[in-house]
């Protein structure tokens, strides 16, 4: 039975190649920095490639060794030599050879495969590629060298061919176990703009850096941390809800005297926000690949440092005497009321809060090279800080008359207990 197989085998190799494709014999690698055993499984990774390929009826070398003397095995793959090796491949009506070696230099492997003309007994083709990692992208580079060294273009563009292709592998096959990104953004509030009694909350847009690291702990679970920061800054408040005005001296006579009946038109109010946030995060994406979809839980700590602050009011009150106003005023005939501009000393009151801030978040980690990618997503986060405050905004002013007097105007805000807002960021992925 053992005579039968072998005699069949025999034939079928000896005879011509298969549906008139050339016939290529490809041979064990050489390695350098890696076991001899490694050697004959990147063949026969090769192998495959080329015959995918559908241009070549392939053999490999297990299949000669199954036929020729263990002396001419020997004699064949212990050469680089293209003429010894075609003594050998000659007996097979091959066409053409592949031969390849794997060095290791360094931190890096040099990959080659050789594509050997029998006839003209000359290399026709090589193409080589340098790995700089760990020795399992060795099967990766074997894959895309192999695809160009029998594709149909000139043995220049394969080169090249073969040097993209195997970037495009490593981008979406190889995983990328440690990441940073850095993003900025916006941070919408959303909610109430006032509290129940018809404070105005102490609350803007932001502009937000982040940064967060992680690395993959497990099978699609991303862990690190995520620090961000919030700036809101000169945009104005809303007109706060309570004011006063006291005064030294009566209008007209000069005397001391409260007046009443004071409405604040315009403090012109501006609100200063930072933030700081540390959390803890946890992402869940696809451990490979260049577009890469994620989902992200994040729970930490805030510090909150919120500033409200103004220079300059206008103020309202009803008139005295008549038409009688003080010098600093002027009568509107309208509104049967002294108007004035009243320029204040600044003043602004600060709040620091430290709080828990928790958030969700989806988007889309896109990669363009080895080490380097884009990153955008909207996420929702709250913000929670105990309980309510009050912040008043005082500011004072004096006149000189006639009659002279003092002016002190109080506007009222809350800082709010808890807060809500809508997240949207975009930035730049380092990987590795």
């Amino acid at each position: 039975m053992h005579t039968v197989s072998t005699l069949a085998l025999l034939a079928v190799m000896a005879g011509g190649p298969q549906a008139d494709k050339p016939r290529v014999v490809v041979y064990p690698f050489s390695t350098t920095g890696l076991p001899e055993s490694v050697g004959s499984s990147l063949s026969e990774v090769v192998a495959t490639q080329v015959a995918r390929s559908g241009r070549y009826d392939v053999l490999t070398w297990q299949n000669i060794f199954a036929l020729l003397k263990i002396e001419e095995v020997k004699q064949a793959l212990g050469t680089d030599d293209p003429k010894q090796i075609v003594k050998v491949s000659e007996k097979f009506n091959a066409a053409f050879i592949i031969t390849g070696n794997v060095n290791q230099l360094g931190g890096a492997y040099v990959v080659s495969l050789q594509l050997v003309n029998v006839a003209a007994v000359k290399v026709d083709r090589r193409i080589t590629q340098t790995l700089y990692g760990d020795a399992s992208q060795i099967s990766a580079s074997l894959r895309t060298a192999s695809q160009a060294l029998v594709a149909e273009m000139s043995p220049e563009k394969a080169q090249s061919v073969s040097e993209k292709a195997f970037e495009s592998v490593l981008l979406s096959e190889v995983p990328k176990t440690l990441n940073a990104r850095l993003s900025a953004g916006y941070r919408f509030p959303l909610g109430a703009a006032q509290n129940d009694s018809g404070l105005f909350f102490v609350r803007a847009p932001q502009a937000v850096v982040s940064l967060d690291t992680g690395w993959m702990a497990a099978q699609w679970l991303e862990t690190g941390l995520a620090v961000s920061f919030g700036l809101a800054d000169g945009g104005e408040a809303f007109q706060g809800r309570l004011a006063t005005l006291d005064s030294t001296s009566d209008p007209i006579s000069g005397a001391p005297k409260e007046i009443v009946g004071v409405t604040v038109l315009d403090m012109k109010p501006v609100f200063s926000v930072r933030d700081l946030t540390i959390a803890a995060q946890a992402r869940l994406r696809p451990p490979v690949g260049v577009f890469l979809p994620y989902v992200a839980f994040r729970a930490g700590a805030a510090l909150d440092r919120r500033e409200v602050r103004s220079e300059k009011a206008a103020s309202a009150f009803p008139g005295v005497g008549g038409t009688a106003c003080p010098g600093w005023a002027t009568y509107d005939e309208a509104s049967g009321a002294c108007l004035a501009d009243v320029d204040l000393a600044p003043t602004s009151e600060v709040s620091w809060r430290t709080g828990f801030a928790a958030g969700a978040s989806a988007g889309l980690d896109l990669l363009l090279s080895r080490h380097f990618g884009l990153t955008a997503g909207v996420g929702y986060e709250i913000r929670y800080w105990g309980s309510e405050e009050d912040v008043d905004l005082t500011a004072s002013s004096t006149y000189a008359g006639p009659p002279s007097g003092a002016v002190t105007f109080v506007d009222r805000y809350k800082l709010p207990s808890f807060e809500q807002s809508l997240v949207a960021t975009v930035g730049v992925l380092g990987f590795y």
